[in-house]
């Protein structure tokens, strides 16, 4: 009754903001973090850039309790085991949530490569202290000022990351960040600034040089006319000001009026900068099609946030990319069929969904990004006769080949907290983020490394297919270390609930359909990878110092990188179709057989590891290896 007295408010006010034209709410959200705002809005060739719908978000004024604090009212003894376990080894006593810098940036600095003559910057320009551009991927790039011409970024393939762009008045800047699934529609781009703090740029030409493909790019500074026409395009010199929601629309969708949607990107991000207005925007782009052929409209998602926050969000961005894979094709189908109203009902609730997962990695993190923060006696590594734990060879296997998609069940809080932080030094840096303190929050698809109460596993078994790699579940309680079916059979799982969630939709809208069955997956044992075997082995052989053990296990993790590298270097070779080859042009005929017994991955667990860590390099390569065999 209460959740249907929540949607009957939230549709009240939907409904008067909509009718009032303000098209506004506050969004009450538990655990805030760094997005303030998010907006709809949409383009089409009739009325242009449109302003759908705004949501404010706010913090709740009361916070509902989370499903660790209803039923584990018996393990609270232990979370000073917990908390221990974290601030011993770093040598402090800050409370666990002090711990972790959770906005600190850890993307790839740079430094200026040239010396910078002084000029005198515009009197818009003076309260902007600093403006730093760098690249996604994890390579290092040397030169803070990068410019990447759309015709050399079509020919580049080194090129991955960012694609910056800009205006050295600091008014507003665009980075665009491309990966297979997100590629930015092509407005020529041109560059941003770096402004380092008190000093002042002159309209010159600078060479940075990249360590990864060393190349040279000039890069031009953009005269005071061409900001003041780009300000002009959007309003912004205009006698009436306008508001952020409103300039966002405006800008984020303008250029579509000069650019086709392919279908074969059906998401577009684009990485707004705006130190004027001190907003990032990041916006997910996609088409709409109508009733007839030539009825079709852009349609963008827009989160904002405080200018400063724009590394936060660029770390995050690729979490926040997959939600919104999973969310557009509802959010299409009921724009397309329910009315505005319901429609704006169901975008709220699935942005607030989305929210939540980001507010409450930022509010409980598990642990800092710093693996040294760990305290080794609380972990399986702490102790000695590794090769004799079979169970433990299991878990760590789990957490390798489920791209840390991993669940953890446990009825004593401080089993589950040495597991979690023995497990944690196998997650990928990138995704340790979306690591939380034990029973802090219902099962979530998009989080990794999560420990839930037992009573949610059925919830698991469902809401499992949501996840986009096959997960794992570990039950220390009767030492089980099970896995969900391999990528192939879990993608089609996957697809299948897309349909279901679809299908639900239009039920709602009068299609009369039959009742769907809800997929599930389908767990089975979890075999120890020979080679997670032999590295227990050698860490008996070695003392229990920290820095010995932490060392080899980052050697370990190094070795299964150079595996995948391999994998992935292997398959590109000969998946390569010859000249003369007419009947398949984009790849040859191939076998993964051979590639495996090579690359002494004959065991199952190995290469489903290989596999797992050769997706995280390079995306959609599982892909391409499962319509190419079966695996």
């Amino acid at each position: 009754m209460v959740s249907e007295a929540v949607e009957a408010d939230r549709f009240l006010q939907i409904y008067e903001a909509i009718e009032d034209s303000s098209r506004k709410i506050q969004l009450p959200v538990c655990h805030p973090c760094a997005i303030r705002k998010v907006i709809w809005s949409s383009f089409d060739y009739m009325t242009g850039p449109e302003l759908g719908f705004t949501w404010e978000t706010v913090t709740a004024t009361s916070e509902p309790t989370s499903s660790g604090k209803t039923s584990l009212s018996d393990s609270s003894r232990d979370d000073s085991s917990l908390a221990s376990s974290i601030t011993k080894g770093c040598g402090s006593s800050a409370d666990y949530e002090e711990i972790d810098d959770v906005y600190r940036a850890s993307l790839t600095s740079a430094s200026r490569s040239g010396d910078l003559d002084s000029s005198t910057n515009s009197d818009k320009d003076s309260n902007i202290h600093k403006e730093e551009v760098v690249e996604v991927s994890p390579v290092n790039a040397v030169g803070d000022l990068l410019v990447l011409d759309e015709t050399s970024a079509k020919n580049s393939e080194d090129l991955q990351g960012m694609v910056s762009s800009g205006v050295d008045s600091g008014i507003v800047g665009t980075v665009s960040i491309y990966s297979e699934l997100s590629v930015m529609g092509g407005s020529h781009a041109k560059e941003i600034l770096n402004v380092k703090l008190n000093e002042e740029v002159t309209q010159k030409s600078f060479t940075a040089t990249e360590n990864c493909t060393g190349k040279e790019r000039n890069v031009h500074c953009v005269g005071q006319a061409d900001y003041e026409t780009l300000c002009g395009l959007v309003g912004e010199n205009s006698t009436v000001q306008l508001s952020d929601e409103e300039y966002v629309a405006k800008f984020v969708l303008a250029e579509q009026i000069c650019s086709t949607p392919m279908p074969s990107n059906p998401l577009i991000h684009k990485l707004t900068l705006l130190p004027k207005r001190h907003l990032f925007v990041g916006s997910y782009l996609f088409q709409v099609n109508g009733g007839s052929l030539h009825d079709r409209a852009m349609c963008a998602i827009s989160l904002l946030g405080d200018y400063s926050k724009w590394e936060w969000y660029a770390e995050r961005q690729r979490t926040l990319e997959e939600t919104f894979m999973d969310i557009i094709p509802r959010l299409r189908i009921s724009h397309l069929k329910e009315s505005k109203e319901d429609f704006i009902c169901h975008a709220t609730k699935e942005i607030s969904s989305v929210l939540s997962v980001i507010g409450v990695c930022e509010t409980y993190p598990l642990l800092s990004q710093n693996t040294y923060n760990i305290q080794f006696r609380q972990t399986y590594f702490g102790s000695g006769k590794l090769q004799n734990n079979s169970f433990l060879a299991k878990a760590i296997t789990a957490v390798l080949l489920s791209q840390s998609h991993c669940v953890i069940v446990g009825d004593r809080k401080t089993d589950v907290v040495k597991m979690l932080l023995t497990l944690y030094l196998f997650v990928a840096p990138e995704w340790q983020w979306l690591c939380i303190k034990p029973f802090q929050f219902s099962y979530s698809p998009y989080l990794r490394l999560q420990a839930i109460q037992r009573i949610e596993l059925i919830t698991i078994m469902y809401a499992g297919t949501e996840s986009h790699w096959p997960l794992t579940v570990i039950d220390l309680d009767r030492q089980i270390v099970c896995t969900s079916s391999p990528h192939p059979k879990h993608r089609a799982l996957k697809l299948l609930k897309q349909k279901n969630d679809i299908m639900q939709i239009l039920k709602r809208t009068g299609v009369d359909f039959k009742d769907p069955i809800i997929p599930k997956i389908e767990l089975r044992n979890c075999h120890a990878d020979p080679r997670v075997t032999n590295f227990l082995i050698r860490m008996d052989l070695l003392p229990f110092e920290k820095s010995a053990r932490l060392g080899f296990i980052r050697q370990f993790r190094l070795m299964i990188e150079n595996s995948a590298r391999a994998l992935i270097a292997y398959i590109q070779d000969i998946s390569e179709p010859d000249s003369s080859y007419k009947q398949h042009t984009t790849s040859s005929r191939w076998s993964l057989w051979p590639a495996r017994k090579s690359l002494d991955l004959v065991s199952n667990a190995s290469f489903l590891v290989t596999l797992a860590e050769a997706e995280r390099i390079l995306p959609e390569i599982a892909d391409f290896i499962c319509e190419s065999n079966n695996l």
